[in-house]
């Protein structure tokens, strides 16, 4: 009798211990798979913030040359409209020296 219930105990330890170790297995595959997804969400956040990162700095890039090309515009225009005061200046200078020679006799 005793021999039985020493097979019994060692049964139930065996059986309690096999137990014990499928329960630590998977807990360590649980821990693996929580890291792993842990990863997964990591890189898809930081390839996210990389392609938030890169377009902003795109636009900024767009911005800057629709900048560059309003200022260059309105620098030609400037330059433009003083070309042709100083035309125009040029030309009624010249037409008032045309007239005081003609008025001089020169």
């Amino acid at each position: 009798d005793t021999q039985a219930v020493r097979r019994a105990t060692v049964t139930l330890q065996r059986v309690y211990r096999g137990h014990l170790g499928r329960e630590a297995a998977r807990d360590v595959v649980y821990q693996r798979a929580k890291a792993e997804a842990s990863l997964l969400i990591q890189r898809g956040m930081r390839g996210m913030h990389g392609r938030m990162r890169a377009r902003q700095a795109r636009q900024a890039r767009k911005e800057d040359r629709a900048a560059t090309v309003l200022q260059s515009g309105y620098h030609g225009m400037l330059g433009r409209h003083r070309a042709r005061a100083l035309r125009d200046e040029r030309t009624r200078q010249e037409a008032a020296l045309d007239i005081q020679r003609a008025t001089r006799g020169w």
